[in-house]
């Protein structure tokens, strides 16, 4: 855990040689002096376990600490539960290698109202981090769950 601000770009840095590099980007990231990179699984999880490993050797002999943010199509308040589960699958998905980064944290758009009431979502919305958090702890995996909140009105905010 950090106890000052870091900055850092959500993504591999523009300036980076090689965009789609996350290596390439942490290396870029501390040529910058800037403190962290945001790992971007936004439309989708699709990264090699050999990358995984190499970034998470790069950032941390260099120092720069990693995080990540979940795809944008989870919605735990989904009106089919099997929407609600694929949103559950994506979040452990994306937990799993951002823990083989070595992310300290991941972050993800949990919810939207669809015209429920605040307080239904954010207990449907409990109640499927309960059972992900259940699961990462079964399967060994230590990352902090962060839903992020939104200025978009549709959206679950925590």
């Amino acid at each position: 855990m950090h106890t000052k601000l870091l900055f850092g770009t959500a993504g591999v840095p523009n300036s980076t040689v090689k965009k789609n590099n996350p290596v390439e980007g942490v290396k870029r990231i501390h040529e910058l002096g800037l403190d962290c990179m945001q790992l971007e699984f936004a439309h989708g999880v699709r990264m090699k376990e050999e990358v995984s490993s190499n970034l998470r050797k790069v950032s941390y002999e260099l120092g720069v600490p990693l995080t990540s943010h979940g795809p944008y199509y989870i919605n735990l308040n989904a009106r089919e539960q099997d929407k609600i589960d694929s949103s559950v699958e994506r979040i452990i998905q994306t937990a799993k290698i951002s823990d083989l980064c070595g992310a300290e944290s991941m972050t993800f758009h949990a919810a939207f109202y669809m015209k429920d009431s605040p307080y239904d979502v954010f207990d449907l919305v409990e109640k499927s981090m309960n059972v992900i958090e259940e699961r990462l702890s079964r399967l060994d995996i230590e990352i902090e769950l962060r839903p992020e909140l939104t200025g978009k009105t549709s959206q679950l905010v925590l």
